[in-house]
């Protein structure tokens, strides 16, 4: 069998986009998170050029549903289609005055190196509502996908009023 011939696996996923890096004139590559594959790259031919081909699904901030290929070698997945599910764009200008260095190097960190054993804690600078669920049930996902587990330490039950 050539190169030519190889079987691609597809792939239909939700997915964040991480990072966005021009390709060429009009093509992407892109940092994703999917729900199914955890953090990928993926060419997305034409992202630059067309404003309809990816209407909005590969901005930061944005859950999107992503039709993915990816040949038996290789690291580069490819991005066939995405669609918008769902956005929090009007957040993005929040996101530096709601985080603070130690996530922002923790992200660099994590960028850069991959995935490796490490302990985090999560800190509310304000009052909110505990709702930890989504997070926990996805990140169990993850874990299970992965073969590996999670440990977590959680001191507020969903719906408890926490923070300063």
């Amino acid at each position: 069998m050539n190169n030519t011939d190889e079987v691609t696996a597809r792939s239909f996923d939700e997915a964040m986009v991480l990072r966005q890096t021009p390709f060429g004139e009009s093509d992407a590559v892109v940092t994703l998170f999917t729900r199914t594959h955890g953090k990928i790259s993926a060419l997305a031919r034409g992202a630059r050029a067309s404003k309809k081909r990816f209407a909005g699904a590969l901005g930061l901030l944005v859950l999107s549903r992503v039709d993915l290929k990816r040949k038996p070698r290789g690291d580069l997945w490819s991005l066939d289609a995405a669609e918008l599910a769902r956005e929090w764009t009007g957040l993005a200008g929040d996101v530096a005055a709601r985080t603070d260095a130690y996530f922002n190097h923790t992200r660099r960190v994590v960028q850069r190196f991959g995935d490796k054993r490490v302990t985090y804690a999560v800190f509310l600078r304000r009052p909110a509502i505990s709702a930890p669920h989504l997070m926990l049930e996805w990140l169990e996902a993850i874990a299970a996908e992965r073969g590996t587990k999670f440990e977590f330490d959680l001191r507020y039950a969903e719906g408890t009023w926490v923070g300063a």
